[in-house]
């Protein structure tokens, strides 16, 4: 799955993931940085829109990259698997 992002600017600082603004849509936003310009706060990152299901396939795509992170952290510290 390829994800298309785009960059957005925002005053307010957007959720990681929201999935309650759209019924049809799961927004998620990453490389959220703040910065101030004319005494206002902005928010500037990069946001895809998916499908609840390809959201889905994001997620578990996204917590098994974590596990093998994970389990090569282990293998490094005690020499298991």
């Amino acid at each position: 799955m390829r994800i298309e992002w785009t960059k957005a600017e925002s005053t307010v600082r957007p959720e990681e993931v929201d999935y309650t603004s759209s019924p049809n849509t799961v927004y998620i936003h990453r490389n959220i940085t703040e910065s101030k310009k004319d005494g206002a706060t902005y928010y500037e990152y990069e946001t895809a829109k998916l499908t609840p299901a390809e959201f889905s396939v994001y997620s578990a795509n996204q917590n098994y990259e974590n596990i093998l992170i994970i389990m090569e952290a282990i293998t490094d510290l005690y020499g298991l698997l």
